[in-house]
């Protein structure tokens, strides 16, 4: 099974990068083809070699086509993506079956109203 596994930013320490990270190392140890495909940040440890850095085009993100090229190249059987970007959802889906990891911390609910609110009292 190939997987890949899309984040904006991965950090050295915790979080949802160090986890992706794991996972995909995990998964390689048993020998599935696993990525972390990533565009800004220093990754954690990666002894098995599963980190993949895309570097940002003009600008902070990873142009849509061109991240959609990237994933085709990989031909993964699941992309899971850590990040909120339609663009990157898009990206993934027209590739292969994609989950959206929905670790963020944007203080909105799909409907922009819950938390939000809550912040306002």
């Amino acid at each position: 099974m190939r997987v890949v596994f899309l984040n904006r930013r991965v950090m050295p320490e915790g979080g949802v990068s160090l986890a992706g990270f794991r996972l995909a190392t995990a998964l390689a140890e048993a020998g599935h083809e696993a990525t972390v495909l990533y565009s800004a940040g220093a990754p954690p440890t990666d002894p098995q070699g599963v980190g993949r850095a895309l570097r940002a085009d003009a600008g902070e993100a990873v142009a849509p086509a061109r991240l959609s090229r990237e994933l085709e190249a990989l031909d993964p059987d699941l992309v899971l993506v850590g990040s909120g970007r339609l663009a990157d959802l898009a990206a993934a889906a027209a590739v292969a079956p994609t989950v959206l990891h929905a670790h963020m911390h944007n203080g909105v609910c799909a409907d922009s109203s819950r938390y939000w609110a809550r912040l306002r009292r």
